[in-house]
């Protein structure tokens, strides 16, 4: 007994090899760009996340300077950290501006792995030499009140331990 063919509505057919092979490297290309995109946005969301780690080391250290009795000696230390499970390498260097007073300082941060990469850096600016504690007989400028009260007094007496301000806020 002979085959039958295939019954088949007229003007019905169904995909070639061809047309599926290229609807399938179509969505193939399409899912490459995707993933492509997905990793382009995983690396920018961690280098934003180092960067970060890094700026928080080198407030930290700005920080540690403001806490710190005098400024280090030299125009230049360094060192390193530990902050989110990863070693960070500091350096801080001092510069010198006009006043003789004032001191700059330059944090830069990056990983202790690779220290020639810098990731944050920022800038603090010391006062060296802030003169007398108020007390000590110089001039201390205070703005405790806003004038005289309603009782013809100061609004600020009795606001620095012992001394009473006139009204002009001048403690002598």
């Amino acid at each position: 007994m002979p085959a039958k063919p295939s019954q088949t509505m007229p003007g019905s057919r169904g995909f070639t090899l061809i047309e599926v092979l290229v609807a399938l490297a179509v969505v193939v290309v399409a899912f490459l760009a995707m993933y492509g995109g997905a990793q382009q946005i995983v690396f920018s969301v961690t280098n934003q996340q180092e960067k970060t780690f890094a700026s928080w080391v080198a407030y930290d250290q700005l920080t540690n300077l403001r806490l710190a009795d005098s400024l280090p000696t030299g125009d230049r230390m360094s060192g390193e950290v530990e902050m989110a499970d990863r070693e960070w390498r500091y350096v801080i260097e001092f510069n010198e501006v006009d006043s003789s007073n004032i001191r700059q300082a330059v944090v830069r941060v990056g990983p202790a792995e690779e220290p020639e990469l810098i990731l944050a850096s920022t800038l603090g600016v010391f006062l060296v030499n802030p003169g007398p504690p108020p007390g000590s007989g110089a001039l201390l400028i205070t703005s405790a009140g806003a004038g005289p009260s309603a009782d013809g007094g100061s609004d600020n007496a009795g606001a620095d331990s012992g001394s009473n301000p006139g009204s002009d806020g001048v403690v002598e």
